[in-house]
C-alpha cells in the first residue's frame, strides 16, 4: 500500500515539474517573440523567392544541426546505455525545452539524462558535459583563429573590442593561457585528486574513437550553424563575402559563448555583440546582424523548444 502511495506521490510531483517547465518554456519563447517586430524592423525582410529559399534552407539545416547533436549524444552514452538515434533526438529536443529559460542554457543536459533508464545520472551528466566541452573547444579554437585575422585586418580599431584585441596584449593572453593549462595538468597529477579522477572517469576516460568522432561531429555542427547565420544574413539583404562573414561570425560566436548570460538578457547580449562585431565593415548595416542573430535563435532554439515539449512526458525524474 505504501509503495502504491509513494508511486502516486512521485507521479504527481513529476507531472507538476513537467507542467512548470512547459509553462516557463512557453512563456519565455512567447515573451521573446514579442520583441521580434522591433528587431526585424532593423532589417525589413523582402519576401523575394531568393530570401524565402535561403530561410527554408536555414530551417532545413536546423534539423541537420540537432540531428548531429543527437548522433553525438548517442555515441557518448553508448558505453553505458544503448539508445536509438530517434530517442537521442527526442532527449535533445526535450533538453532544449528545459534549458531555453536557464542561464547559458545549462538546463539542456537534464533532458538527456532523465530520458535514460539505466545509466547513473552523474555518469550521464559527465558525458553530456564532455560533449558540450568539445563543442565549446571548437568554438574557441575557431574564434581564436578568426581573431588573429580580425586583428590583422585592423578591424579592432573600429569597434569596442579594441582593448580586448590589442595586439600588444595578445602575447600576455597566450602566456597566461599556457600557464593555466600547465597548472591544471599539475593539479590533475596530485595524489588527492586521484579519487576525484575515479569519480570523474566518464569525463576523462573517453575511448579515442569516441573522442575523435565527437570532435568531428562538433566541427560539423559548427559549420552548420555558421552557414545558417550566413544564409540569414544574405536573406536579410546583407552583401558580404562568405570568407568575411565566416570571420565575423566566428568572432561573434566566440564572444557570446564566453559571456555569461541570463535568460532575460540573452537576446540583447547576442544582438549587441553581433552589431559590435559587424560594425567593422562600412559597406554593410550592422543592424542586419542583430536581426539575423535573433532569427537564428528562433530557428535553432525557439522552434526546437516547442517541438521538445512533445517529448517532455517521456522524462523520468524519479525511479519507477
Amino acid at each position: 500500500m505504501n509503495n502504491v502511495k509513494n508511486k502516486r506521490f512521485y507521479k504527481v510531483i513529476s507531472l507538476f515539474i513537467k507542467a512548470i517547465v512547459l509553462a516557463a518554456s512557453f512563456y519565455y519563447v512567447i515573451h521573446k517573440l514579442t520583441i521580434a517586430p522591433s528587431l526585424l524592423a532593423l532589417a525589413p525582410l523582402q519576401l523575394s523567392s531568393r530570401s524565402i529559399c535561403y530561410l527554408v534552407l536555414t530551417i532545413a539545416f536546423m534539423f541537420c544541426n540537432w540531428g548531429l547533436e543527437a548522433r553525438k549524444w548517442q555515441l557518448l552514452i553508448s558505453s553505458y546505455e544503448k539508445i536509438s538515434w530517434i530517442q537521442s533526438l527526442q532527449s535533445i529536443l526535450a533538453g532544449i525545452t528545459i534549458g531555453i529559460f536557464t542561464p547559458n542554457r545549462i538546463g539542456e543536459f537534464t533532458g538527456r539524462i532523465f530520458f535514460l533508464r539505466e545509466t547513473d545520472k552523474i555518469t550521464a551528466s559527465l558525458r553530456s558535459i564532455f560533449g558540450s566541452f568539445v563543442q565549446l573547444l571548437i568554438t574557441t579554437l575557431t574564434g581564436c583563429i578568426a581573431i588573429v585575422f580580425y586583428v590583422q585586418k585592423n578591424y579592432n580599431n573600429h569597434v569596442p573590442l579594441q582593448s580586448f584585441l590589442d595586439p600588444e596584449k595578445k602575447w600576455n593572453l597566450i602566456i597566461l593561457s599556457l600557464l593555466l593549462i600547465i597548472l591544471i595538468l599539475a593539479v590533475l597529477r596530485l595524489p588527492f585528486f586521484s579519487k576525484w579522477k575515479q569519480r570523474l572517469s566518464p569525463f576523462f576516460k573517453i575511448p579515442p574513437a569516441v573522442f575523435f568522432q565527437t570532435f568531428f561531429l562538433s566541427a560539423l555542427r559548427y559549420l552548420v550553424f555558421t552557414t545558417q547565420f550566413y544564409l540569414i544574413l544574405i536573406a536579410l539583404g546583407m552583401e558580404i563575402e562568405f570568407t568575411s562573414a565566416f570571420l565575423l561570425i566566428a568572432v561573434t560566436f566566440l564572444i557570446t559563448s564566453v559571456i555569461p548570460t541570463f535568460a532575460l538578457t540573452e537576446i540583447v547580449v547576442r544582438s549587441a555583440v553581433a552589431v559590435s562585431v559587424f560594425a567593422v565593415i562600412d559597406t554593410v548595416h550592422p543592424e542586419i546582424a542583430a536581426a539575423a542573430s535573433f532569427l537564428l535563435w528562433i530557428i535553432n532554439l525557439a522552434i526546437p523548444a516547442l517541438l521538445g515539449s512533445l517529448f517532455m512526458g517521456k522524462l523520468q525524474f524519479f525511479k519507477a
